[in-house]
């Protein structure tokens, strides 16, 4: 075939590369998905509710009310947790294409991807300790899911680190 649609390195077709890669990534980012809710719940076993002692005050907030601060809180802290593989496997293929440094770009994703969550829902969940309702009890309950999250969200980070070192496009 050769001109502009030719084959590339080894003979192959360079959609099949592509097809490759969009294949690899969505797996990883469907994976990490159920990984990182799955470790988020199975560290929140002593909470109360699916979503603990602070998801579990969302739905009798209601608008107009004195919680609206702390139900917008809540939601975002949950919509971050669900997003938070997604994101983690964009950032790691980024990573993994980009990166050229000494270490190895798996673990880099790995670090940087729990780096991004553990400070962005530490940050949420302060926010959820100031805005909560009768002062935030129940804090201690969602130590365990953070700590699930994050190595739900590194395993994701450094999976989707590897699609991106391995599978290069060009």
């Amino acid at each position: 075939m050769g001109g502009a649609y030719g084959h590339g390195p080894g003979g192959e077709e360079p959609w099949k590369r592509y097809l490759k890669f969009g294949v690899a990534t969505y797996v990883t980012a469907a994976v990490g998905t159920v990984i990182t809710v799955f470790l988020f719940l199975a560290f929140a076993s002593g909470a109360t509710g699916t979503t603990g002692t602070f998801g579990g005050g969302v739905a009798g907030s209601g608008t107009g009310g004195g919680n609206d601060l702390f139900a917008a809180v809540s939601v975002a802290f949950l919509f971050m947790l669900f997003l938070a593989a997604i994101v983690a496997t964009g950032l790691g293929v980024f990573v993994g294409r980009t990166y050229d440094g000494r270490q190895s770009p798996v673990a880099v994703s790995a670090g940087v991807n729990a780096a991004g969550v553990l400070t962005g829902l530490f940050l949420l969940f302060v926010l959820l300790l100031v805005t909560a309702p009768g002062g935030g009890g129940g804090a201690d309950q969602l130590i365990g899911p953070l700590i699930g999250a994050t190595i739900g969200v590194a395993l994701t980070g450094a999976a989707a680190g590897a699609v991106g070192d391995r599978l290069r496009i060009a």
